[in-house]
């Protein structure tokens, strides 16, 4: 079965990827992205830079050869190559029709939404870890300085992703799909969060694996204070 996931950045489409690839499906994140990367046949690394056709090669490979995979991808990514199309809305009604499944998910929670992609984008841009990724690190509300935090608002980030939840509803409404809530697939209620999987009719997973590899205890943000040491 192929599947498309398509969100926001920071609403849970990597653990989310990352569940499936548990359950033996190929993931390819983000080929319409300027910078990520993807590990793919032979163990050969392939540069999904803006302007490599690799990406889409790629991604032609395993869509026809590969029985299971799944497809990462955000509002707004698009390939070099998408002529006739004027804007992502107009790609991704072309592009879905590639896919047995679509999956589409978003945060309620307009605030956490707009701090988590602030905590990344910090990160990313102040932090060297070594070969941590700062979107796979557990981290609190407190490592963002308030004056970090002011800053993004005042840039027009809340805006854009404001801007963002609107064309991916649009987006779903258009082509009759139903939004996933980010908040119920990782809440609390493990029981509501399993109903929702499997109502995806994914006859090729097992459900409640996948929901507990999904469970909140994983979550990155924390929501207890730092520990000073």
């Amino acid at each position: 079965m192929n599947i498309l996931l398509v969100g926001i950045g920071r609403c849970g489409t990597i653990s989310l990827s990352d569940a499936f690839h548990n359950q033996k499906y190929h993931i390819i994140p983000e080929p319409f992205s300027m910078d990520t990367t993807y590990t793919g046949v032979n163990e050969k690394k392939f540069q999904f830079g803006w302007w490599n056709r690799n990406k889409e090669e790629q991604l032609n490979f395993f869509l026809n050869k590969e029985k299971n995979t799944l497809v990462k991808t955000l509002v707004g990514q698009t390939p070099k190559r998408y002529h006739g199309f004027k804007n992502w809305q107009s790609f991704i009604f072309e592009f879905v029709k590639n896919f047995d499944k679509v999956l589409w998910i978003d945060r309620k929670n307009l605030d956490e939404h707009f701090l988590s992609i602030v905590n990344l984008t910090y990160k990313v841009n102040n932090e060297s870890n070594g070969d941590v990724r700062p979107w796979y690190k557990k981290w609190y509300t407190t490592d963002i300085p308030l004056k970090v935090i002011n800053e993004f608002e005042k840039s027009g980030l809340r805006e854009k992703l404001i801007h963002d939840k609107e064309i991916l509803h649009e987006t779903i409404k258009k082509l009759e799909g139903n939004i996933i809530w980010y908040e119920d697939l990782y809440g609390e209620d493990r029981n509501k969060s399993l109903g929702i999987i499997n109502s995806w009719g994914i006859n090729n997973i097992d459900s409640e694996k996948l929901n507990e590899y999904l469970h909140p205890s994983n979550r990155l943000k924390q929501s207890t204070k730092k520990q000073i040491i």
